[in-house]
């Protein structure tokens, strides 16, 4: 289902941040620029920036928009160094009228897509062009920004999305639940919203795995299918990231607490994208359950560590050797089980 402001459901918790995407879509750099959506992980803050862009382009208030992540926009810069093209690079960025930034809080870290950015922010906003951002966080708990980045971005207009309240969480899985096609009696509907921690997209993998569930078997929704859909499906999820974080844990000779916290130091991260990599390709566990149960990482995040490592294994070979060793035990042990045992001193 596209994100649309149509498709976006409304309630206390998220209706300024609403207003306010709706306001720059309809007339881009008139009041707030740049915009700057705040919001935890699954709350709708990709949603309505994507709804701004295309309710933009069919309203013809501008055509040229660019929608990028700074994962995305480091990449690009990486590749664009390697060609000696970072000239014009950056006149694609500045060519835009409407800037979309997606999971802001990535740009941690990363010095050179930072000044790019405040190049480019710069540049945009000085010319009444629009910029939006989505941020987990404020830029000021960001770390490692540039304090001329931070001093920019914390003047950006900020509007909040919260964690819905129980009735607009409600009204989220009716709208949910019919886009998919999915019939809830009100029993079950409780069931489903208990379980959900009150993210809109744990709430979209639910109804997702208990639709596939309810079709496999041939049986209406209810309560009892619910709980048989559902309840077993954490558990299993849970063993199967911890028996990863585990090995790989073993492996680097960190503690598995180690792998779900924010530490970014490479003895450390890069354990953890590796351990995220092979959660993502060994398990069928949905890429938002991957993140929570990495310390409630977002989507972008697990995505990104995944494609780190891919590209890492291409150039780096100890990190190559060590995928391939984690991989064969992981499958030769099996990820459901709770515990794997092996020889460590035999991976590294």
């Amino acid at each position: 289902m596209k994100p649309t402001f149509a498709n976006f459901i409304v309630g206390p918790s998220n209706r300024l941040a609403h207003q306010a995407a709706l306001t720059v879509a309809d007339k881009p750099d008139a009041t707030y620029n740049p915009l700057l959506i705040r919001a935890a992980s699954g709350l709708g803050k990709t949603h309505l920036l994507r709804a701004i862009g295309s309710h933009a382009r069919q309203n013809k208030a501008t055509r040229r928009i660019i929608h990028m992540t700074p994962g995305g926009l480091a990449h690009a810069l990486h590749t664009a160094l390697g060609n000696g093209r970072v000239d014009r690079l950056r006149g694609q960025y500045l060519n835009t009228e409407m800037l979309l930034v997606d999971d802001l809080q990535e740009i941690a870290g990363k010095n050179h897509t930072q000044k790019m950015l405040l190049n480019v922010l710069d540049e945009l906003t000085g010319s009444d062009r629009q910029v939006v951002m989505a941020s987990t966080t404020r830029p000021q708990d960001i770390t490692s920004l540039d304090p001329r980045l931070c001093s920019r971005l914390s003047g950006s207009t900020v509007v909040d999305v919260q964690q819905p309240e129980a009735e607009t969480y409600r009204r989220i899985l009716r709208h949910k639940a019919a886009a998919h096609r999915v019939a809830l009696s009100d029993e079950a509907a409780e069931l489903v919203l208990a379980g959900a921690d009150g993210s809109v997209r744990e709430l979209e993998n639910r109804l997702a795995r208990l639709a596939a569930y309810a079709s496999l078997h041939g049986r209406p929704i209810d309560a009892t299918l619910v709980n048989e859909a559902l309840a077993g499906k954490h558990a299993t999820d849970e063993r199967k990231i911890s028996a990863i974080q585990q090995a790989v844990a073993a492996h680097f000779g960190v503690e598995t607490s180690e792998i779900k916290t924010r530490r970014r130091t490479r003895a450390v991260l890069v354990p953890r994208q590796i351990a995220m990599h092979l959660s993502h390709e060994l398990t069928s566990v949905p890429v938002s359950e991957i993140g929570r149960l990495f310390g409630g990482r977002s989507t972008a995040v697990v995505l990104h560590a995944f494609r780190r490592i891919q590209q890492l294994t291409q150039r780096d070979a100890g990190v190559a050797r060590a995928v391939r060793l984690l991989r064969d035990t992981l499958t030769h042990s099996g990820v459901d089980n709770s515990h794997i045992g092996f020889p460590q001193d035999d991976l590294k």
